[in-house]
């Protein structure tokens, strides 16, 4: 146990915060043991590259321990973008689409801009590519 506690120092090995609790084994006595015997233990490596690691204590299943899940949260990036593929260009009614909505722009006046445009375009695009599904 000594050599692994000092390899464990020597690695650096960071513990990751446990989330949904503080115990993976209870004995399920009287009085009742809470322990925690798993974890995961990591470099500094890998949380610089993986920031929002972290573990999960899972639900028992039949035993009296509770297993442990290593887990990374998507960083939020916020909305992802439009990608629009030139090859829609080429299919069937993707022009009489793209002339329905600059016609119902235009007739809606000139006072909205651009981005207006845009976004209705986006819109009637992602519904017509479902659409064609």
């Amino acid at each position: 146990m000594n050599v692994f506690k000092e390899f464990v120092g020597n690695m650096q090995g960071i513990d990751l915060p446990l989330c949904g609790g503080a115990f993976t084994l209870c004995n399920n006595r009287d009085p009742p043991t809470f322990v925690r015997l798993d974890c995961f233990i990591v470099t500094t490596d890998v949380m610089l590259k993986f920031p929002n690691i972290s573990q999960i204590l899972l639900p028992k299943a039949i035993s009296d321990h509770n297993a442990i899940l290593i887990h990374s949260t998507p960083a939020n990036w916020g909305l992802k973008p439009f990608k629009f593929f030139n090859y829609w260009l080429h299919k069937d009614g993707f022009d009489d689409l793209m002339a329905s909505v600059f016609s119902k722009h235009s007739s809606e006046g000139n006072t909205r801009g651009i981005g207006d445009l845009l976004r209705e375009s986006k819109k009637a695009i992602k519904d017509w590519r479902t659409s064609q599904s």
